[in-house]
């Protein structure tokens, strides 16, 4: 309540600063739409963020703001629409470049992903780790494994006790069928974490890509002892090791 009635105050101020004799100012528009987003009135938000665009069309926030909402109410094409116009305006931007190749990838333009994301690899920099894991996961959905094991790499040497990173890692090396790396990464992660039933299945993964299937065979079983409704490890076992497959439980 309290945050609500200090945005309502805000709005009050900032109203009387778009009004004579006061000059309208795009700033000033967006952070009237910023405080209404906040209220969680979008309508009203977009309003003002299409306004601050009319007073200045080269005003980046509000193509960011109208973005966001647009991704609120589900519409990816027309939030890439307007990071792109935000992005023609200031190129070099890690961030929305980043952002601009996950919504490609969701409106199913690969081609186009893969273009920002290749340009977002040559800008980056600097990121936290959990920042680096996050958009090498959105390279792994691009195909772009290459650039996801140097960001993993970068994560882990600020995180080197983190499982996940080396199992992503390890993902992103057996797609580039570098399987003895990979394997690597995944013994590392069990050492750091003995239980983890994820490892054990892309250990699996490995090993059935070398054609290796008794290995293959009991790391899957690895994986359903330590999590028995492991769905994804019984329906491989199934589908891969028919006779072998465990029943349903």
């Amino acid at each position: 309540m309290k945050a609500a009635g200090r945005l309502q105050h805000a709005i009050l101020i900032l109203d009387k600063l778009n009004q004579p004799p006061f000059k309208k100012q795009a700033k000033t528009l967006n952070l009237l739409g910023e405080c209404y987003l906040a209220l969680g009135d979008r309508i009203q938000a977009a309003q003002y963020f299409l306004e601050a665009l009319e007073v200045n069309p080269k005003y980046l926030r509000a193509y960011k703001n109208m973005a966001v909402v647009c991704e609120a109410e589900g519409n990816r094409r027309e939030a890439r629409r307007y990071l792109e116009k935000a992005q023609e305006l200031s190129p070099i931007n890690a961030e929305r470049l980043l952002h601009l190749g996950q919504l490609c990838l969701q409106t199913g333009d690969q081609d186009q992903a893969q273009k920002y994301l290749q340009d977002f690899l040559k800008v980056s920099n600097d990121f936290s780790a959990e920042k680096n894991a996050e958009a090498a996961e959105i390279l792994l959905q691009a195909g772009l494994d290459e650039g996801a094991e140097h960001l993993l790499n970068e994560s882990i040497k600020k995180q080197p006790e983190n499982v996940h990173l080396y199992n992503r890692l390890g993902v992103a090396l057996r797609r580039q069928k570098k399987h003895v790396e990979a394997l690597q990464c995944y013994h590392q992660a069990l050492t750091l974490t003995p239980q983890s039933e994820k490892v054990h299945f892309n250990i699996g993964i490995l090993y059935y890509d070398l054609g290796v299937k008794d290995k293959a065979y009991e790391a899957f079983q690895a994986a359903l002892r330590l999590r028995p409704d492991f769905a994804e490890a019984r329906d491989f076992l199934t589908q891969h090791f028919p006779a072998e497959a465990p029943p349903e439980t």
